[in-house]
């Protein structure tokens, strides 16, 4: 089939206005010029058709609108369409006998023209999925998956990450959680440089390991603790074991969030953060360590003081 095209029109308006042309016709080279002229004329909508396009090469210009003929979408949008009291969407099959790969879709990105291509650069957007609520007013585009370069572009490497937005009174959008070309995963974070790695500074080590973000610059209000808070907090804690819900099979040992004392308790009183047991257990410890210290320095002066008797018997 070589640059050639085939429409099949199954629209009750179209076919009302098809045989109303060819009831006029009295010849049947007349009806065949008729049919030919209304295929490339009647503009290609769905109303409540199905429109069947066979082609290769064929050419639209200007927008393709599906099941109306008002455009109503974004100024840059070439295919639009819409469904009254319906749910609207686009689904395609693929079927291999000897092949697992399955269909898709791709969106492609260059500087410069059509003609004269150009290399990306980082942060230039390669392509987007955008969700948008009405408000009333207008549509506001709260939400969408977009693709940006995060690197240094060259022959053969466009680092490229993924990225989930959302906001609440549209564009722009917070990068609310990204996947780094290297596959770092980012949640708060658009710059990821640990397998997990949080806004707040906290990540998980590339052997797996939580850690807690503990900078300086990440803190304010910041006081030492006093040992009656430690000693009283640890006094109030109270050690149990348990399996949790989902999974009967794996034993723990810890603590109950609803009862461990105010101080390490978090606001939900659902969790606990194993870093504010562990400051409380150092001050306890700080705190022992300089007791015995005291005590071995009193107990080393009273035998200097039980041998210096001793000398003088």
């Amino acid at each position: 089939m070589n640059n050639k095209s085939f429409v099949s029109l199954n629209a009750g308006k179209s076919k009302g206005i098809l045989s109303l042309l060819l009831s006029f016709a009295p010849g049947r080279l007349l009806s065949f010029l008729c049919i030919i002229f209304i295929s490339l004329i009647i503009p290609i909508s769905a109303y409540s058709a199905d429109v069947n396009v066979s082609y290769e090469d064929q050419i639209f210009y200007g927008r393709v609108l599906l099941n109306t003929d008002s455009f109503d979408g974004p100024s840059w949008a070439k295919l639009y369409g819409a469904a009254n009291n319906d749910n609207v969407g686009f689904a395609f099959d693929s079927f291999g006998e000897n092949s697992a790969i399955g269909g898709g879709a791709i969106f492609r990105f260059a500087r410069g023209s059509q003609a004269s291509k150009s290399t990306v650069q980082k942060e230039d957007r390669l392509g987007f999925f955008v969700f948008s609520g009405y408000d009333g007013t207008t549509f506001l585009n709260t939400a969408a998956l977009t693709a940006k370069i995060d690197g240094a572009v060259s022959a053969g490497n466009v680092p490229t990450k993924l990225v989930f937005e959302t906001s609440t009174t549209g564009y722009p959008r917070e990068e609310r959680m990204v996947i780094s070309s290297s596959g770092d995963v980012g949640i708060g974070t658009s710059d990821p440089f640990y397998p997990l790695h949080m806004g707040s500074g906290a990540y998980v080590s590339d052997g797996g390991v939580w850690t807690d973000a503990s900078s300086r610059e990440y803190k304010e209000n910041i006081k030492d603790l006093t040992t009656k808070e430690a000693i009283e907090t640890l006094e109030g804690l109270n050690p149990v074991k348990y399996n949790y819900k989902r999974n009967k099979e794996d034993k723990h040992v810890g603590f109950i969030g609803e009862d461990v004392p105010e101080l390490i308790a978090t606001k939900d009183r659902k969790g606990l953060s194993p870093m504010d047991i562990v400051a409380v257990l150092t001050k306890v410890v700080q705190e022992q360590k300089k007791t015995i210290s005291e005590l071995s320095e009193k107990v080393d002066s009273l035998q200097k003081e039980m041998n210096k008797v001793k000398g003088m018997n």
